[in-house]
């Protein structure tokens, strides 16, 4: 029975078809078989070809006319069911399934022959399969870490500017949203910076290119940069200290730059209000030695007058 079946492959022209598009994986022909129930339970192998005899460990002969459950005997009903689903829509279809006793993964195509008879060709998939779940394991520890720095930058009470390598604004957090009105995403930062009114601590205009966030995208490092900015939405003056610096990749190419901006105006304020206090001491401690002294110089001159009471007189 085991010949009649092999030369019944051998000789169909779609057979030969088959195996030659397909002969870098191991295929198969197989004839379902079904339950009393009509379910199918089991198939019986018509043909393979060498590949798949030679990852099976057998020849061809020995392979031939059997069950595959004689080779794969706890191989899971769903095989069958799937084969049975691809025969009776006569249509091809690929799939992946895992082959549970074998550990394996498997890609396979499916194709529907006349009657209860499909040809098979099959994968492994394993490898790749693991790779896969390794890289999204990989990803998700990336996702996660970069969902604690997004909060992170969310919630911090500075403002928060990231440029790419163009100069254009891809991050800004909440607390610059808010003081703004705005998110700036995808504007440039000179444009952004020459629609502000911005000063240099001395009141002087302070030009564009001179902004900490564009100068660190050229490769400066800005530390405690200040500056006095007019907000859009309130139109308030606040006091500001800045620190900025380039992003790099690996190849220490910049692409990109980061500022973090703190609102410093009631520091000032409390500084100015220490120099003047200050002021004020040091003012009240001159008045004070200066009228000790015109009292040490009145005390001087009566006791003087009181040695001497007739050169007075």
């Amino acid at each position: 029975m085991g010949m009649k079946l092999n030369n019944e492959f051998a000789g169909s022209n779609d057979y030969q078809r088959i195996i030659l598009d397909n002969n870098s994986g191991g295929i198969q022909i197989a004839q379902l078989l079904y339950d009393d129930l009509g379910i199918p339970n089991d198939y019986i192998i018509l043909g393979v070809n060498s590949v798949l005899a030679e990852i099976m460990g057998l020849p061809r002969e020995k392979i031939i006319g059997r069950k595959v459950t004689d080779f794969y005997p706890d191989i899971e009903p769903g095989w069958f069911i799937k084969y049975g689903e691809i025969v009776k829509s006569g249509k091809s279809q690929s799939f992946e399934m895992q082959c549970e006793p074998c550990g394996s993964w498997h890609n396979v195509l499916a194709v529907p022959l006349e009657g209860d008879k499909f040809a098979i060709t099959s994968e492994d998939v394993t490898e790749r399969r693991e790779m896969e779940e390794e890289k999204q394991v990989l990803f998700n520890a990336l996702q996660l870490e970069r969902d604690r720095l997004t909060a992170l930058i969310q919630n911090i009470p500075d403002e928060v500017w990231f440029t790419d390598e163009y100069g254009n604004i891809i991050l800004t957090n909440q607390i610059t949203q808010r003081k703004f009105g705005t998110s700036y995403l995808g504007i440039n930062a000179a444009e952004i910076e020459a629609s502000l009114e911005t000063y240099h601590p001395d009141g002087r205009p302070r030009p564009p290119e001179e902004t900490p966030l564009i100068r660190a995208s050229k490769g400066e490092e800005i530390t405690n940069g200040e500056e006095i900015l007019r907000l859009p939405v309130n139109k308030e003056l606040r006091y500001r200290s800045c620190n900025a610096a380039p992003v790099r990749d690996m190849d220490n190419k910049i692409i990109g730059a980061v500022a973090v901006t703190r609102d410093v105006t009631e520091q000032k304020q409390m500084e100015e209000v220490l120099r003047e206090s200050e002021m004020k001491a040091l003012l009240l401690v001159s008045e004070l030695e200066k009228a000790d002294k015109n009292k040490n110089e009145f005390i001087n001159v009566l006791v003087h007058e009181l040695r001497n009471p007739i050169a007075t007189i």
